[in-house]
């Protein structure tokens, strides 16, 4: 009996401290955080690293980059599911693209400027179709976009290597310096 005690202890204790240690690329990162439906606390903490070096260099584009990455994820995600329940969730989360990561000369820079127009223009077309009048017009002279093409647009953006390959990099450098969860993350973890 008391070897069973021991075995199952040793186990307990390497999840435990499997817990403490960073997923270890942003894919995994992002996996875990959307299995939870949470963030989790290496988001939150990766988050905070792009905040404060958003903040020394003065230059805010780790910090939007990472939400561009997490928002054009459950876009897919919704897309994917394609629930009529969630079709407004859906349509609200790519309507706010655009204002959001695609002004004029600010926001996510792609590595395809060619991509970027498109996806800039698609947004455009797509915010025009759904609101208002002018989406009724727009309906009426056959200038309309598709959830689908806006989504695909999307996601070839995500790949972009500006985008993906940016973040994954400087998730790397994040893990680099073995980074540790304060200590009230780490017991919220374990319960």
């Amino acid at each position: 009996m008391k070897l069973l005690t021991t075995m199952g202890s040793i186990c307990s204790n390497q999840n435990e401290s499997n817990q403490q240690l960073p997923p270890p690329d942003l894919s995994e990162l992002l996996q875990q955080t959307e299995k939870t439906g949470l963030p989790t606390p290496w988001l939150s903490e990766f988050q905070h690293s792009c905040v404060n070096l958003d903040q020394r260099t003065g230059v805010k584009w780790r910090t939007s980059l990472l939400e561009f990455i997490l928002e054009v994820r459950t876009i897919i995600r919704l897309h994917k599911e394609g629930k009529a329940e969630k079709e407004e969730t859906l349509r609200e989360l790519i309507l706010q693209m655009e204002e959001r990561f695609f002004q004029e000369e600010e926001g996510v820079a792609l590595a395809d400027s060619g991509l970027r127009e498109r996806l800039v223009d698609g947004l455009e077309e797509y915010s025009g179709q759904v609101m208002g009048a002018q989406g009724t017009i727009n309906a009426l002279k056959g200038r309309t976009i598709s959830t689908t093409s806006v989504v695909s647009l999307l996601q070839q953006a995500y790949l972009d290597p500006n985008v993906w390959d940016k973040m994954d990099k400087l998730y790397a450098k994040f893990i680099q310096h073995n980074p540790n969860l304060p200590t009230l993350a780490v017991l919220l973890s374990i319960l």
